[in-house]
């Protein structure tokens, strides 16, 4: 990745939520900016995930895939519109062609919750138990448009869609 695509904040606060954040990086693509502490002591990442849905009934999702660099194998955490309200759920991506909602992922989830931003922009917030030592984690984040009966419909296969991944160093 090079320098132009990456931005280090010393620290960054996000609307409504009393949280601050060691890094921030803008991501290549879909206009995705993460926000993130690891915390060594006890092997945690939180993170604000932050990103526009691609229409106003869309949703974001933001992903670490234990056991790839793609879609396929991710644990997916994803914010969607119900009703007036934003709902964050967790989704195993088992497939290209199957997501599965579940309560639990490979890695442990707490303070998950969601907020709309200002400018249409939706934000994720977790903190997850990361394997001790692990240096680097294989993240994947995406946008769609659509949400029918609290799933979301698959998202559009854009180059900047497809090539939505990276290694997020701790």
């Amino acid at each position: 990745m090079s320098p132009a695509c990456s931005l280090t904040y010393p620290s960054e606060t996000l609307p409504n939520i009393q949280k601050t954040f060691a890094n921030s990086i803008n991501l290549p693509t879909l206009n995705a900016i993460i926000h993130y502490t690891y915390n060594a002591s006890n092997s945690s990442l939180s993170v604000a995930f932050e990103a526009a849905p691609a229409s106003p009934e869309g949703w974001i999702a933001w992903a670490i895939n234990p056991t790839g660099t793609g879609m396929e194998g991710a644990q997916a955490l994803i914010a969607l519109k119900s009703d007036s309200s934003l709902l964050t759920k967790k989704f195993n991506i088992s497939s290209y062609s199957s997501i599965v909602e579940t309560n639990e992922l490979a890695f442990d989830v707490w303070d998950l919750a969601a907020e709309s931003g200002e400018s249409g922009r939706n934000v994720i917030y977790a903190s997850v138990k990361v394997p001790t030592g692990v240096k680097k984690l294989n993240i994947v984040w995406q946008v769609g448009a659509n949400v029918i009966d609290g799933r979301p419909i698959k998202h559009a296969y854009a180059k900047e869609n497809l090539n939505s991944k990276r290694e997020l160093q701790l």
